[in-house]
C-alpha cells in the first residue's frame, strides 16, 4: 500500500488528491497491478516529478489522475471534483475545461498556426477567450512572434511553447506534463522546463510532470517514485 499522503495547509485543497487508486490489467495469472492503492496528494501551485523505471505504473498513475483511462478501484479528486463517479460526457467536459495537458509529441494540428492550435480547446467548449490572459502568456512564453506559424515551420522546442500555452489558457486545475522534453534537444528541453517551472513561480499554476530525466525531475519542487505500482519514495530536490 503506498502512503506518502501529502500533508495540506488548511482551508486549502490539493490539486489531486488520491485514495486508494487500483488500476489493475488482465485476470488470473495474466493479472498484472499497475497502479497498487495509492494514497497521495499533490498540493496546488507546486511541480511535481513522476519518476520511475519502464512499467513502474507512473504513466497509467498520470492517465488515471488526468482522467484518460479508468480505474478498478479508489477515487481520484481533481480540482475538488470526484473524476472517477463522472460519466463519459461530464468527464471529456472536465478534461477539456480542467486540465490541460503538454505531451511529448506537442499534439498539434498541422493545418492550424499557432494561435488556431492555442485557441482550439477553448472554442471547441464554446468559452470565451480572455485576450488579456492569452497575451500575457504569449509574452511570458516567448511566442507573439510565431502566433501565424504554422508546426512544420516552428522548431520542436516552439512547438512544445505553442503546447504549453494551450494548456495554460483555461487555467486548468492542473498542467499533465508527460514526458515533455523526451521529443527536445538539450537546450528546448531546458527552456521548456524553464517554462513549466515559471508557470508554477509566476502564474501560480500546478504542474504534475512524468519524466525518466533526473536532471528534468530536479528543476520541480518535488519529486515521487514509483515502482511496480507502488509510491517508494517522495522527496525535495536537492538542489531546492
Amino acid at each position: 500500500m503506498s502512503t506518502f499522503p501529502y500533508t495540506v495547509s488548511a482551508g486549502s485543497q490539493p490539486a489531486i488528491h488520491t485514495m486508494n487508486l487500483t488500476k489493475v490489467y488482465g485476470s488470473g495469472e495474466a493479472t498484472v497491478v499497475a497502479v497498487n492503492n495509492v494514497n497521495i496528494d499533490i498540493r496546488n501551485g507546486e511541480f511535481t516529478a513522476l519518476m520511475g523505471p519502464s512499467g513502474s505504473g507512473k504513466s497509467t498513475f498520470l492517465h488515471c489522475v488526468a482522467g484518460l483511462d479508468g480505474v478498478t478501484s479508489g477515487k481520484v479528486i481533481v480540482g475538488g471534483e470526484d473524476i472517477t463517479a463522472m460519466n463519459d460526457t461530464a468527464l471529456s467536459k472536465f478534461r477539456r475545461d480542467r486540465i490541460g495537458y503538454v505531451f511529448q509529441s506537442f499534439n498539434l494540428l498541422p493545418t492550424m498556426n499557432a494561435r488556431q492550435n492555442i485557441e482550439l480547446p477553448l472554442r471547441m467548449s464554446g468559452a470565451r477567450i480572455d485576450s488579456a490572459w492569452f497575451d500575457q502568456l504569449i509574452t511570458n512564453l516567448g511566442l507573439a512572434d510565431r502566433l501565424h506559424h504554422f508546426p512544420h515551420e516552428l522548431s520542436g522546442g516552439q512547438q512544445q511553447r505553442v503546447a504549453v500555452a494551450r494548456a495554460l489558457l483555461s487555467r486548468p486545475a492542473v498542467v499533465i506534463a508527460d514526458e515533455p522534453t523526451g521529443n527536445l534537444d538539450s537546450v528546448s528541453s531546458k527552456e521548456v522546463l524553464g517554462l513549466l517551472r515559471s508557470a508554477v513561480d509566476e502564474l501560480g499554476q500546478t504542474v504534475l510532470m512524468v519524466t525518466h530525466d533526473s536532471d528534468a525531475a530536479a528543476v520541480a519542487d518535488r519529486i515521487i517514485r514509483m515502482e511496480d505500482g507502488n509510491i517508494v519514495s517522495d522527496s525535495v530536490p536537492a538542489t531546492r
